[in-house]
């Protein structure tokens, strides 16, 4: 890898493949792409606690929604990185993530055909399996959004990236659980694992699918010179909610468990309004729903010889405990 250009690099995942490519590529040019209104600091930061050096790193302002590559336009690479995604589970979202991960995905794609780049390596993630499936057994486009939105949004943009390969393209495709490690202050994930410890001992009977953000980033760089058109599964293991919130709250005692969305917000009310002061914060739906979900992922070994980093290690560096 001697150039390459990374989307979404002001952010969680973009930040840290950013330093990862300069650990395993000590003398490749970054290329960090970056909205004009985006926050760099976090990935500053962390550029500079890794030791990536200005010579070897450089912002260029662009856009993936409207798409807007005119900057980009003017530097050469041959590898890119598309890490950039508009991540929102709430109702209302669905016109906003279809731009940007799938109608930019698709520009993207677009552009690097044009372009000529030598490969490009999608972050996708495990809610496109859902997504698939869904419209494998013939659920509507319109039903698979409303239930799914995200999941859908990456899922087409997969199909974008499978048509560059049709087209000449190399490509790799990771599709990672949730991500933990170090993450900014605004980070939606962050603030959601803290807000646990706002809310009552209360969960479902779900599983969080979850991988260390280094984990991603050195699976994603083993596709490099690759060609592989199947999605690789970026996930460690699957905790349960039991087990993750007595890991968060550091109890020995499980909390209670509800079996439907519905009780277990019924049950955070009830909690708010008897509780003496300070008050804690109610169960959101959408947070709720996805605490009882059963749904379960294959873990993916793709790299036999690496120790993947286990849920511990995973929350002190997310939340530091």
């Amino acid at each position: 890898m001697k150039k390459v250009l990374v989307t979404g690099a002001t952010g969680f995942l973009g930040a840290h493949i950013c330093v990862e490519i300069a650990k395993a590529y000590p003398k490749c040019r970054i290329y960090a792409l970056k909205h004009p209104t985006s926050l760099t600091r976090f990935a500053e930061t962390l550029l500079q606690e890794n030791k990536v050096t200005t010579s070897q790193f450089t912002w260029v302002n662009g856009s993936l929604f409207p798409f807007d590559f005119s900057e980009v336009e003017k530097v050469e690479f041959d590898t890119l990185v598309h890490a950039a995604a508009v991540v929102k589970l709430k109702p209302g979202a669905e016109e906003t993530l279809l731009n940007t991960n799938y109608k930019g995905t698709q520009d993207l794609v677009n552009f690097c055909l044009r372009k000529k780049v030598k490969q490009l390596l999608y972050v996708s993630s495990i809610a496109a399996i859902s997504a698939e499936e869904g419209l494998k057994k013939g659920f509507s486009q319109q039903k698979v959004e409303k239930h799914n939105a995200y999941g859908l949004s990456k899922y087409l943009g997969e199909i974008e990236v499978i048509r560059g390969h049709e087209e000449g393209l190399k490509i790799g495709i990771v599709r990672p659980g949730v991500i933990l490690g170090k993450a900014p202050a605004y980070n939606q994930l962050l603030r959601g694992l803290e807000g646990i410890l706002k809310g009552p001992y209360i969960t479902g009977p779900g599983a969080m699918p979850y991988v260390h953000v280094q984990d991603v980033c050195k699976q994603l760089l083993a596709l490099h010179n690759q060609d592989e058109i199947k999605p690789i599964t970026s996930v460690t293991a699957t905790v349960p909610f039991t087990e993750l919130y007595q890991l968060i709250y550091d109890k020995k005692e499980a909390p209670k468990v509800f079996e439907k969305g519905f009780w277990m917000r019924l049950s955070s009310f009830l909690r708010i309004i008897t509780w003496p002061l300070p008050l804690k914060n109610p169960l959101p739906k959408g947070m709720a729903h996805y605490l009882c979900d059963k749904t379960t992922y294959p873990n993916q070994d793709f790299l036999p010889n690496q120790e993947k980093l286990g849920i511990e290690r995973c929350l002190l560096d997310t939340i530091g405990h």
